[in-house]
């Protein structure tokens, strides 16, 4: 996979999240293909060390859930918490049969 395409499905994939929060995860995954490709690794050897995009973002979903959970214990930002932990424990369940 290449980083545009790995950036691309990791964007689309934390869609949920607020526009500058979801530019700074971006960042922050534009520079571990930075520091990658100084190392002299090709694209697709970065992206393969940093798993699937969509693993990530159900990880980083339930961390920024739980996160509003714990500074605004509201009826809907529960539910999102709870929702993105399902999410998150089904996905790890499924993966390993395709592997």
């Amino acid at each position: 996979m290449t980083k545009n395409n790995f950036l691309n499905k990791l964007d689309k994939a934390l869609n949920s999240l607020p526009y500058e929060e979801r530019k700074d995860i971006i960042q922050d995954f534009q520079e571990h293909f930075d520091i990658g490709h100084n190392e002299g690794k090709s694209e697709e050897e970065i992206a393969k060390s940093l798993g699937s995009p969509n693993q990530i973002a159900k990880e980083l979903l339930a961390s920024y859930y739980i996160e509003k959970v714990e500074a605004s214990s509201s009826t809907g930002n529960i539910l999102k918490a709870v929702w993105a932990v399902i999410g998150l424990g089904f996905f790890n369940l499924v993966m390993p049969l395709f592997h």
